[in-house]
């Protein structure tokens, strides 16, 4: 096996996961000088996946992320997801995005509300005052 074979097989390797060397050294797709090479590499790029880094989010105790290892992952519960997008919303948080909806249009026009409010108070106030001293 000359240099470029093994750069080309390394590459090879390298862009492999785990499971498909096994899935290709089962079915015999490695030539027969490759294999040993193959056999030597594999308990490597086992440990290599094995210890890779994988970044999990969960809606309360880490909705940014956390990264754990991969070997980590399994014992974790399943509330713990891959996307930030795959975090299910509850009733807590629906109701607290009314509620920052109600707050936002609070600070935005509070002029024209208290406005309002003083004023019903103000023609009910003249109302009861009108009708009382008949």
């Amino acid at each position: 096996m000359n240099d470029i074979e093994l750069d080309a097989l390394t590459i090879r390797l390298v862009n492999s996961s785990s499971k498909e060397i096994k899935d290709n050294l089962l079915h015999g797709r490695y030539k027969s000088e490759e294999i040993p090479y193959v056999e030597g590499y594999l308990p490597h790029k086992i440990e290599e996946e094995r210890n890779a880094p994988v970044t999990l989010y969960h809606r309360r105790k880490a909705p940014e992320g956390k990264i754990f290892k991969a070997y980590e992952v399994s014992t974790l519960k399943k509330s713990w997801v891959d996307s930030p997008s795959k975090i299910k919303k509850d009733i807590r948080d629906k109701l607290g995005n009314v509620m920052k909806t109600i707050f936002a249009f609070w600070c935005k026009e509070y002029k024209w509300i208290l406005g309002f409010i003083l004023t019903t108070i103000a023609l009910y106030l003249t109302y009861i005052k009108l009708t009382t001293n008949k």
